[in-house]
């Protein structure tokens, strides 16, 4: 059965699923509710996240929406330039979210639905502002003149502490960002929607994780929104974005812990714990995941580990010292420890940690 919300505007669809901790084969753990009307890896999904590639000048204004099998063209098939000025994006348009956990069953759900108040949209906040979108960057970021670019055929600009990629991010204009913690789980809840298997590196592919260095941005231009190859030497996209995750790594904004404190912040994000509207207590970090962590706001984050690379969850999440600056996915020549769910954190607040820490990067 579909359940449906009528407004005199048209009718909205909700979808739930959920996952069941008490399992440990990933393939196995996510379950489909009889609201769902798709089947996994149905490119239906795509058509109700409405997600499209698209450029962003720094008035916040589409320059145009992008050819989704060539980037260098735009949907009438006129060329673009993708390699300077506007940033190439991928739009997140409003979804609304409702998730809750009783003992190892966690449920969610989906709604383009505005009227169901329960329901949240962080990753569409700032603060007290609603917002209809949220833009990420197609690419790694470039950092030109001292600003950080989302262009095709640049190679990653790291090795820059963290500060100074904020403040490089924030230099294309009001509102730009790094990528963030609530925009990382409303991607991750789309990803368990249309694949329905927590192990991203079996239905994603393991992406570039065999190779020697840092990867130049274009390899997957002129192909599908979700594109890989069993190739650990070549590169893939997901929901648009190429290299979502490996290559190299990325910051993961508004949200930091030191000691057992965990701070999370809707807006104007900053290393000295101040402005934050959520604190917990530490959980355990080390390891494969196989429990998630639970609060309305604290999506998969650890709360139990395993041993097992394919099992639960299947992706590490784990720190090094006690003043955490969290980075997520992973660098090329990691091989399998690494996919959708992994964050790590590091004491990297003023200097720099690794030589392949850059930041994505996103406007809201």
């Amino acid at each position: 059965m579909i359940y449906w919300s009528w407004g005199w505007w048209g009718n909205y669809k909700t979808f739930t699923c959920y996952i069941d901790e008490s399992k440990s084969d990933p393939s196995q753990m996510v379950t489909y509710w009889s609201d769902v009307r798709y089947s996994a890896w149905s490119s239906d999904w795509d058509n109700f996240f409405w997600y499209y590639p698209c450029l962003l000048n720094t008035s916040w204004v589409e320059t145009a929406k992008l050819k989704t099998t060539d980037y260098s063209k735009d949907t009438s098939w006129n060329s673009v330039n993708i390699t300077s000025w506007d940033n190439v994006m991928i739009c997140f348009p409003r979804l609304w979210v409702n998730m809750s956990k009783s003992w190892d069953i966690i449920t969610i759900q989906i709604t383009d639905d505005p009227n169901k108040s329960w329901f949240t949209y962080l990753a569409h906040s700032r603060t007290n502002s609603d917002k209809d979108k949220f833009y990420v960057w197609a690419y790694q970021a470039y950092s030109s003149s001292n600003v950080l670019k989302s262009w095709s055929g640049q190679t990653p600009t790291t090795n820059i502490w963290n500060d100074v990629s904020r403040t490089r991010a924030r230099a294309n204009w009001t509102w730009y960002e790094m990528f963030a913690f609530y925009q990382k789980t409303f991607i991750q809840i789309l990803y368990i929607f249309k694949y329905k298997n927590l192990n991203s590196q079996s239905t994603v592919w393991m992406w570039y994780v065999w190779w020697s260095a840092k990867q130049t941005t274009w390899a997957t231009n002129a192909e599908w929104m979700n594109y890989w190859t069993s190739s650990t030497t070549w590169r893939v996209k997901l929901f648009w974005i190429e290299d979502l995750w490996w290559n190299v790594n990325e910051w993961c904004e508004w949200y930091y812990w030191s000691w057992e404190n965990h701070y999370l912040s809707y807006d104007n994000f900053n290393l000295t714990q101040s402005n934050y509207s959520t604190t917990f207590v530490r959980s355990e970090w080390a390891w494969w995941i196989s429990k998630a962590y639970w609060t309305s706001e604290l999506w998969f984050m650890a709360s139990k580990n395993s041993w097992g690379q394919s099992t639960y969850y299947s992706d590490k999440s784990a720190s090094d010292s006690w003043t955490h600056i969290p980075f997520m996915w992973w660098q090329w020549n990691s091989w399998y420890e690494w996919g959708i769910f992994h964050i790590y954190a590091n004491n990297a607040s003023s200097a720099s940690w690794y030589n392949d820490i850059w930041a994505r990067i996103m406007y809201l």
